[in-house]
């Protein structure tokens, strides 16, 4: 029942993903990864080392001296002159209770953890993901937004949504193919109601409410009513208008589309036509995008240590 109410909670704050990803995660979210893939399997955690280390591995044939690390609170574990490696892959969820799903609890505590490592000179994003809930996507985009380091995102097969407001505070945002899908700057609301499922077993729902509470869960009780317009003013627009504000703040090219633009109204667009239209910077390797980190990092190594000096000096 935990992973019910659990699951019924997420679903009531998703709101920046899509129903496809939203139906993917329900049998996951209800019975656990465990009882659905049938055996144990690794840790969201897990699955990104071993991505990293395979991505390592492939950098190391083009350039030996660059270095990817998820030890980013580690001074000892990061290497100098390392570039962190977030992997953002699948549904985004705020809370870090599962460990099977991508975190931005998570993502915030290590974006703060590398820009205070010493030894790591950027920030790699490595995306694949649909979307996910809205709460906490502010603070994260905050957050990549206050960094002093590079930070770079590679877009490989999808970023939308929610993923897309990870990538906009990047300094250059890559994409893996002209088939990618990326945009979908939208709001959204998505779950089942199951009220009527149960009434037809026989139980009977029982809802009061105290004398002075009228407005408690009035919104809610509206939409479940059919009468989504309040809840649309006042929970789906404000995050609307919240997430296009970012964007526009973040990427130039998309701060001057016009209001009615396409990619302000929730489109998708392939990589080709992302480029176009200001979402993304360039087509490449993900080798391509890590080498620029590194050069980039290796640029503000320099810049900041010769800052450093000039205080000392002061």
């Amino acid at each position: 029942m935990k992973a019910f109410f659990s699951f019924y909670n997420y679903i009531l704050n998703a709101r920046f993903t899509s129903k496809e990803s939203m139906q993917a995660l329900l049998p996951m979210m209800v019975n656990g990864p465990q009882s659905f893939f049938g055996d144990e399997i690794p840790s969201y955690n897990e699955e990104s080392e071993e991505v990293m280390q395979k991505l390592q591995k492939l950098m190391e044939e083009k350039d030996g001296s660059i270095h990817l690390t998820r030890h980013f609170d580690d001074d000892d574990q990061a290497p100098y002159n390392s570039i962190a490696y977030y992997r953002v892959f699948g549904t985004i969820i705020a809370d870090d209770d599962y460990g099977w799903y991508f975190s931005s609890k998570e993502f915030l505590r290590d974006i703060a953890a590398a820009e205070a490592n010493p030894n790591i000179i950027a920030h790699f994003a490595h995306i694949s993901s649909g979307g996910g809930e809205a709460w906490l996507l502010d603070k994260v985009f905050d957050a990549l937004w206050a960094t002093t380091k590079p930070y770079i995102v590679f877009i490989e097969k999808a970023g939308c949504s929610a993923a897309y407001y990870f990538a906009a505070p990047a300094d250059v945002v890559y994409c893996y193919t002209q088939n990618d899908t990326v945009g979908s700057i939208g709001t959204m609301i998505y779950f089942w109601d199951f009220s009527g499922y149960w009434t037809k077993q026989g139980a009977k729902e029982v809802e009061e409410y105290a004398t002075k509470s009228t407005l408690k869960n009035k919104k809610y009780n509206l939409l479940l009513d059919g009468k989504p317009e309040r809840y649309i003013k006042e929970e789906l627009d404000p995050l609307q208008q919240q997430f296009e504000a970012n964007v526009r703040k973040a990427r130039p090219k998309l701060a001057k589309l016009s209001e009615d633009h396409p990619v302000f109204a929730g489109e998708t667009f392939s990589g080709l036509l992302a480029k176009e239209a200001g979402l993304i910077d360039q087509l490449a390797e993900i080798e391509t995008a890590v080498q620029d980190a590194y050069t980039r990092g290796l640029a503000w190594r320099q810049k900041n240590d010769a800052q450093n000096a000039a205080y000392t000096m002061i």
